[in-house]
């Protein structure tokens, strides 16, 4: 019998020990779901980000970029709805390079960046079609334009920096070669120099055509560059051109759907 009453102590002793732990583990798991939750971006913090984004533009910024991106995600945090307190500049610039950049899945930006593009083009091929068009994929069509143009002039300005730096260093080779010959030149009245001479003049000669190739190929570069921002110029007037006909397409049928709705009460109120 005291067997028996020792077993269910033991028993009950053991159940109360386990239940607290098994609460407490029970709401660290809802707190994992609760933060896991809180990853995900919903439509309307992506619509305040993009907004804000596209009225700071941060990523034009040639200097101190991190410095705008946090100026940008400090306003953020202000803004009504916007329900995010961590916010700063590096997530906010993150989060916008997942959505227009996206080289993987992983960037749900760049699937979103990928759709809109898609459905931009779906509704090109459906000539009279309408598309439904969200505050968010008005605000990707300011800005997917302006980012590809920053990220292609940012791309462009390196190899330009790069042909400076070369150039500058042939100039300085160029400089020292002709000290040299001009020392020789004053230390000796040998013959042998004229041979010197004569070479350091050939390797002047061959550095100054480089320098000239140098800067055909930088004027061709910036041509080409040019007529690249002139087509994407053209082609994002016609992306405009093509959303205000389907916003007035909107408005017509709109203020055609007011209007029956304003015939139909007429008709019931006389009734």
């Amino acid at each position: 019998m005291w067997q028996a009453v020792k077993l269910s102590k033991f028993t009950a002793a053991c159940t109360l020990s386990v239940n607290p732990n098994s609460h407490g583990m029970s709401e660290e798991g809802s707190e994992g779901v609760e933060v896991h939750e809180k990853k995900w971006w919903t439509e309307e913090e992506d619509k305040i980000l993009l907004t804000q984004i596209n009225n700071t533009r941060p990523f034009l910024q040639r200097k101190d970029t991190r410095k705008a991106w946090d100026t940008m995600a400090a306003t953020l945090k202000g803004v009504d709805g916007f329900t995010r307190p961590g916010i700063d500049g590096k997530k906010a610039q993150t989060r916008f390079l997942l959505l227009i950049d996206g080289k993987k899945a992983q960037n749900r930006f760049l699937l979103l960046v990928r759709q809109h593009k898609s459905n931009n083009n779906e509704a090109a091929r459906l000539s009279g079609a309408t598309e439904d068009e969200t505050p968010k994929s008005r605000l990707l069509d300011d800005l997917v334009p302006l980012y590809n143009d920053a990220a292609t002039k940012k791309r462009a300005a390196t190899p330009l920096s790069e042909a400076d730096e070369k150039a500058a260093s042939i100039k300085f080779i160029r400089e020292q070669a002709m000290l040299r010959g001009k020392r020789k030149s004053l230390e000796s009245s040998d013959g042998s120099d004229v041979g010197g001479l004569s070479k350091n003049k050939f390797i002047l000669e061959a550095q100054d055509k480089e320098v000239e190739l140098e800067k055909e190929r930088l004027a061709f570069k910036k041509l080409k560059f040019e007529r690249e921002m002139e087509e994407r110029e053209k082609d994002r007037a016609e992306r405009e051109l093509e959303r205000q006909e389907r916003q007035q397409i909107r408005d017509i049928e709109s203020r055609r759907n007011d209007e029956m709705m304003r015939i139909i009460r007429h008709f019931i109120d006389k009734a």
